[in-house]
């Protein structure tokens, strides 16, 4: 399992991540297309749009999404 931040826009407020049995490249090779169609056609993206068309891509993968994740500081 891997913490991806997944960022789509310039905005930090739009990053969401994600915890995943997926690799990087499988990620972009679902997201990247949908991202690319938004900017395309002035479109505003959706995490929940990203990670269902994950979930239809990869549906025994391991997908978790969380806005930010607890951090422990030592």
């Amino acid at each position: 399992m891997q913490v991806f931040i997944i960022k789509t826009t310039e905005w930090s407020e739009d990053d969401f991540y994600i915890m995943t049995s997926l690799s990087d490249e499988q990620i972009r090779k679902v997201i990247q297309p949908i991202v690319n169609y938004e900017r395309e056609n002035d479109l505003v993206g959706n995490p929940f749009d990203y990670l269902s068309a994950l979930h239809v891509a990869y549906t025994r993968a391991i997908i978790i999404s969380e806005e930010h994740f607890e951090a422990i500081q030592l």
